[in-house]
């Protein structure tokens, strides 16, 4: 068979390729998406001590770094029993909000939008500078944006990137009244622009359906989301699975084992999670905003509601890979919104002196384990831990967002390359019918550095540790 290979994926986060391979005939027989990177987190920070995971997973990733930050202390916090105060919980998730409002613009704006506002430009020139030439007021506002998120970030835990503010029992440093005025003003107009941006995504989804795109990478899978009693929560919740028929089921973080396996693949660094009640095919398990959005009865803030029902009114519960990036503008919304709701809370300010608010009573380290499940912006994030009774790790697990998805993606590239080869078996495949097959990738916003923790072929990788 002949062999077409994207090497690298391009406007993604990590290193990727995908392989396509044809028969003489011409038609697709098999097609897989690949993640080239090397980690090893899980056996390199064996031996730590517990109280050091947070600020240490926080480097798993430079583009979600929070996300692994708060998982990590929910994991810590569930191992030694600590219950932080609500006021410390508030920040925690007005700071994951923040979050997922600067990852979510980022991709939005900067590895999606050039496939669809600048489809007719030239490679070199399909990125987030020359959109800034073509219309320069909405770059602006993209800035402001995830000006919000980022800055956000930054005036909650002092640094925006691989953050140390989450520590064991609650918050390493106060909320204060000055900081909840500084995000106020940064973010006065960020509710306005976003949802401009709302209807800019439902214009470019109306224009994929036009031109026949909007199916492209269209699988049957099981989707996977936090909820609490119903509603969107990306913080705390119930795991709640939907099947493609949309008949559901929820169980508590700490039982994911009794429903998640995780295999490997031959050919990528990324594992293959799936449901254990069913096939590997059967059982793949997609996440993020989509999923989220499918999982869910209501967002639970105004405006986003407006477009959440919208959203389901029009498409239902759906399979449509390339509605992730609408799902993900709503979703930016109502980060936003749910933030200023936060900010609103008397109880999430924590003036210098208010212990109790701040931080709980920590106990003595212990032989145990324990499961941290947040919503990260690209989907469920797991922290899994065990340590010796002295409290150093002695196993570690984690299980990313786009390695749920890293199946999914591989069946997508697939859907997408055989509908596009049987079109156009007459062509030879030119650079504009394989980037249909990047936009679909792209529509995960897989983050794949952060997919890469499983060591295949370990006869040919050799990881050595040296402490000094």
């Amino acid at each position: 068979m002949n062999e077409i290979e994207i090497s690298p994926v391009t406007r993604v986060e990590g290193s990727g390729k995908v392989t396509i391979f044809m028969d003489d005939d011409g038609n697709v027989k098999d097609a897989h998406f690949s993640v080239t990177d090397v980690r090893g987190f899980e056996k390199f920070l064996e031996g730590c001590a517990l109280e050091d995971m947070p600020r240490f997973t926080a480097r798993i990733c430079g583009v979600c770094p929070v996300a692994h930050h708060l998982a990590s202390v929910k994991a810590c916090e569930d191992l030694l029993g600590v219950e932080p105060p609500e006021s410390a919980v508030k920040v925690r998730e007005l700071w994951l909000h923040l979050h997922h409002i600067h990852s979510h613009t980022a991709h939005l704006f900067a590895l999606a939008a050039p496939d669809f506002l600048l489809k007719d430009a030239p490679p070199a020139e399909r990125n987030i500078f020359k959109l800034a030439t073509v219309d320069k007021d909405s770059a602006k506002k993209i800035v402001e944006l995830r000006k919000f998120g980022q800055e956000g970030s930054r005036i909650i835990a002092g640094i925006a990137i691989h953050p140390t503010a989450g520590i064991i029992g609650g918050m390493a440093n106060y909320f204060t009244e000055e900081k909840r005025s500084e995000l106020k003003e940064l973010g006065k107009n960020a509710i306005e622009i976003s949802e401009e941006f709302v209807e800019l995504y439902k214009k470019i989804t109306a224009e994929l359906s036009a031109a026949g795109m909007l199916e492209d990478g269209e699988i049957e899978t099981n989707y996977m989301g936090l909820t609490n009693n119903g509603t969107h929560e990306i913080y705390e919740g119930d795991l709640k699975v939907a099947d493609k028929g949309g008949d559901s089921f929820e169980f508590g973080s700490q039982d994911y084992l009794k429903h998640i396996a995780e295999g490997t693949l031959d050919y990528s660094f990324a594992k293959a999670p799936y449901l254990k009640e069913k096939t590997r095919r059967e059982g793949i398990i997609r996440v993020g905003p989509l999923a989220r959005l499918n999982i869910s009865g209501r967002l639970g803030t105004p405006k986003a509601e407006e477009h959440f029902k919208a959203f389901k009114n029009e498409f239902g519960f759906t399979q449509k890979t390339m509605l992730y990036n609408l799902a993900r503008m709503i979703e930016t919304l109502h980060s936003v919104e749910r933030s200023f709701e936060l900010l609103e809370d008397g109880e999430i300010v924590m003036e210098e002196g208010e212990v109790g608010k701040r931080i709980s009573d920590v106990p003595q380290f212990r032989e145990g384990a324990g499961i941290g499940v947040i919503e990260a912006p690209r989907g469920t994030l797991i922290h899994h831990y065990a340590t010796d009774k002295e409290g150093f790790i002695t196993d570690m697990n984690s299980i990313v967002a786009t390695t749920f998805n890293n199946p999914g993606i591989d069946e997508s590239v697939k859907e997408v390359a055989r509908k596009i080869f049987l079109d156009n078996k007459s062509l030879e495949p030119d650079e504009k019918l394989l980037n249909r097959i990047e936009t679909t990738i792209r529509a995960y916003d897989p983050c794949l550095s952060c997919s890469a923790h499983n060591l295949r072929l370990v006869s040919e990788v050799r990881i050595e540790i040296v402490r000094n």
